[in-house]
């Protein structure tokens, strides 16, 4: 069943999966060696010559602390020496009061076996709703930046060396609107679960029989009305919408986007895949919608959505523009508190 909500101002941000690295940042990456605090943003920024290592030793409380200007899902790390016996990744965020907090649904691309830092790859997490910039009461961090801090179980027989640790996200789009609705479901259904009776009895063999999952990969329909401002590029709107190229700072090239992008959890508990549209051409993008109600923070994130361009409509007045939109969603439906990108 859909929700409909009634949005004072906010930000719609319109994904697509193709990675950018984020805009480098003052004292972005910064390793903690011993209670020595070096700043590593310009090596750790980009895949190339430079890197930076060794580091974090367990006995000497190492860590890397991970900043941005703006809250992130995604970390990229390219390996100039893959570590060994590192042990497992934990990764802290600074709530405004310490750093004991770890994140949620931390998934360690980087990881071999139990072991950080063996290979190169992706570290993704689900944004906290309680993340503050701050530099946690260390001078050497930036009092703007949002920080993450990244720690390892074990002392590693071979230290790991970076080329790249840094913030990357998807291409995006961003539409700042004042005033608007939404229509949309809270969540996926879930497969009908049949009663069985034991000869028409309810017995102690009495049990349940789980239907079809039509009802967790159906396409389900989200809308939105809102207000722009005048000066949003109408044509780049409807690029980003329908996937394509915008030619914005955040989103530059065509999008790549599939049905595929994400997984859905089935209903014995198996991850699936939503099928390949027939037609090839036909892309979807991640939606995320993000507003404020009594100073509060309320945020929607809707993956793989496809817009019918017929059912895209923008009409201009004396103070705006104001577009319609009405998308099906095939992916995942998730509350979010932040804008940031994690599949």
């Amino acid at each position: 069943m859909a929700s409909t909500y009634t949005m004072m101002d906010g930000r719609i941000r319109l994904y697509d999966s193709s990675q950018i690295t984020r805009t480098e940042q003052v004292k972005g990456v910064i390793e903690a060696d011993n209670g020595v605090y070096t700043d590593h943003s310009t090596a750790a920024h980009d895949d190339d010559a430079s890197t930076f290592g060794p580091v974090l030793e367990v006995a000497s409380e190492d860590a890397i602390y991970v900043g941005d200007t703006n809250p992130f899902a995604q970390i990229k790390v390219a390996l100039d020496t893959a570590a060994a016996g590192a042990g497992a990744l934990s990764v802290y965020y600074w709530n405004g009061t310490d750093w004991t907090s770890e994140v949620e649904e931390l998934s360690d691309g980087t990881a071999s076996g139990s072991n950080a830092f063996a290979q190169d790859g992706v570290i993704s997490f689900k944004p906290p709703s309680d993340w503050t910039a701050g530099n946690g009461g260390i001078s050497d961090l930036s009092s703007s930046l949002y920080y993450v801090k990244l720690t390892i179980a074990s002392d590693p027989s071979t230290p790991p060396v970076f080329d790249m640790l840094y913030p990357i996200d998807g291409q995006y789009f961003d539409l700042v609107f004042d005033g608007g609705d939404l229509s949309a479901p809270e969540g996926r259904g879930r497969p009908e679960e049949k009663p069985v009776l034991h000869r028409g009895r309810l017995t102690s063999n009495y049990h349940y029989i789980m239907g079809t999952d039509e009802p967790i990969t159906e396409p389900q329909e989200v809308s939105f009305t809102v207000k722009l401002d005048n000066a949003i590029n109408k044509t780049a709107l409807i690029e980003a919408l329908t996937c394509g190229n915008p030619g914005s700072s955040g989103w530059s090239s065509t999008g790549v986007s599939t049905k595929t992008d994400t997984s859905l959890v089935s209903g014995d508990g198996t991850a699936v895949s939503t099928p390949a549209f027939l037609d090839s051409s036909k892309k979807t993008v991640c939606v995320q919608i993000v507003w404020s109600r009594d100073g509060v923070k309320i945020g929607r994130e809707y993956n793989e959505v496809w817009f019918d361009p017929t059912q895209l409509s923008l009409s201009e007045s004396e103070d705006g523009v104001e577009i319609s939109a009405t998308g099906l969603i095939y992916g995942s439906i998730r509350t979010i508190y932040h804008h940031a990108y994690q599949y």
